[in-house]
Parts: C-alpha cells; sequence; structure tokens
C-alpha cells in the first residue's frame, strides 16, 4: 500500500516497517519486525513501480539481521547473526571474505568513500574500497 500523504509504502500495515533506499538508483530495501524485534523479512523494490523486485527471508537461528549501508547500485552491507556480507538485489548473500572479515566499515558515503579499519586495534582510515573484492584503492590515515 503507498500513502501518498506521507510518501511511504507500508507494506505490512500490522507490522513494524522500516526501509533503505539506494542513493544511485530507485531501489529500496524493506523490511519488516514483529513486535518482538525478530523474525524479519526483506524485500527489494523499485519506489517507481508496483510489486516486489525479490523477497529474501532470513532464516529464523538469525532473527538479529539488518541492512547496514548501500554499498553499489545492487549491494548492501547487512549484518546477519554473528556475520557481515554482502546482500545483493538478486537475494543472494555472502559472507565477507576472510582477508576482510576483522574489518569495521563506518560512515559510508554516496560516493562509496568511507572510514574503516582493517581489524582490531588498526588505525581508522578515509579511503575508497572496490566492493566487488575489497580492493583498496585508496586511503589515508584519520589522525585522532
Amino acid at each position: 500500500e503507498y500513502r501518498a500523504a506521507n510518501q511511504e509504502y507500508d507494506l505490512y500495515p500490522h507490522l513494524g516497517t522500516s526501509y533503505s533506499k539506494c542513493p544511485w538508483n530507485d531501489i529500496a530495501i524493506f523490511y519488516r519486525v514483529d513486535g518482538g524485534g525478530s523474525y524479519p523479512y526483506f524485500e527489494f523494490r523499485s519506489l517507481n513501480m508496483d510489486g516486489p523486485i525479490i523477497g529474501y527471508h532470513v532464516p529464523g537461528e538469525h532473527p538479529d539481521a539488518w541492512p547496514i549501508h548501500w554499498l553499489t547500485e545492487d549491494k548492501l552491507l547487512f549484518h546477519s547473526g554473528d556475520t557481515q556480507g554482502i546482500l545483493c538485489t538478486d537475494g543472494t548473500f555472502s559472507s565477507l571474505p576472510d582477508s576482510v572479515r576483522d574489518w569495521s566499515f563506518f560512515d559510508i558515503k554516496d560516493d562509496s568513500t568511507c572510514n574503516f579499519r582493517r581489524g582490531h586495534g588498526e588505525p581508522l582510515e578515509y579511503g575508497l574500497i572496490q566492493w566487488d573484492d575489497f580492493k583498496v584503492l585508496w586511503s589515508d590515515i584519520i589522525e585522532l
């Protein structure tokens, strides 16, 4: 259901629904939770078309799942259980590669630059990451 008054979709009126729009196109990930904050369901939709693009159900053993930030036009940094990974708009999910599993990503900008740490205790960096293979194209250490 689309409510023109507040320009929001209400996919599940009896459940809490939120969404995060991709900054580079009209795709958004909608997510809902029940009153207890568990059993989430995620669905990608175009804001200009009716109907779901694809649904993505998070298994019950990982009720603490949520989108973190859009990385590209079709990829989100996503948290599921104890795992961070990449959720694609085609519904595929892949855990972060071992080489970046200990990295932390903060404040990812619309131009794909971000603040990140390459592991616990490592310096905070600002740079550009190629998200397909997590190659750091450039970075600078942020002096705190």
